[in-house]
């Protein structure tokens, strides 16, 4: 995320063996924070806050079919705002009904956790903006993930990207294979 734009530059930093060690130290953190719990408990959280995200999801989906239906989609579901709420309500009550058998414990660390993520979000935009830390984009597509909806669509500059990681790996599969290859060649010379 750091090599988007999302996250500081810092945590992206890798060592010798081309690893985020910042990254994972953080992420250590989070795992840390589930090590007091039971594995039952860290599954429930888990699904909670897969369902807060589920929740928020719909919520964008009917709050941009109502202010954004012009916005550039990929694809378009033929409906109109109360048919794309009405589309979510079924899944929405579903998600309830998960949340409903949650126990207290681990519903206060689901919004514990989800208030902390949505702090760090801000701390994170008052950081970049005063310039406290740096951020980085380092594919420099011209799109920052935190700038918002722009109204048209990247696939073409993600497709790119992908294409450019596919190449560079299969040049990197053809050199190992080669070098392989030259390696049985010589081993069977001296047979």
């Amino acid at each position: 995320m750091s090599d988007r734009g999302i996250l500081p530059k810092f945590l992206g930093l890798r060592n010798r063996h081309h690893t985020p060690t910042y990254g994972i130290l953080l992420s250590a953190i989070g795992v840390l924070y589930l090590a007091e719990m039971s594995f039952a408990e860290v599954v429930e959280l888990l699904n909670l806050l897969y369902c807060f995200g589920q929740i928020i999801e719909f919520a964008a989906f009917v709050e941009l079919r109502r202010s954004r239906a012009d916005l550039e989609r990929p694809f378009r579901i033929p409906v109109n705002t109360l048919g794309a709420a009405l589309l979510c309500f079924p899944p929405l009550v579903f998600i309830l009904i998960i949340i409903s058998y949650s126990t207290i414990y681990t519903l206060l660390k689901c919004v514990l956790v989800s208030i902390a993520g949505g702090g760090l979000y801000f701390v994170l935009q008052v950081a970049k903006n005063k310039g406290w830390v740096h951020f980085e984009d380092k594919y420099q597509d011209g799109r920052s993930a935190t700038e918002g909806l722009s109204g048209t669509s990247h696939a073409g500059s993600d497709r790119a990207m992908w294409e450019s990681s596919v190449d560079e790996n299969t040049a990197l599969y053809d050199r190992k294979n080669s070098s392989f290859a030259a390696e049985s060649e010589e081993e069977d010379s001296k047979l």
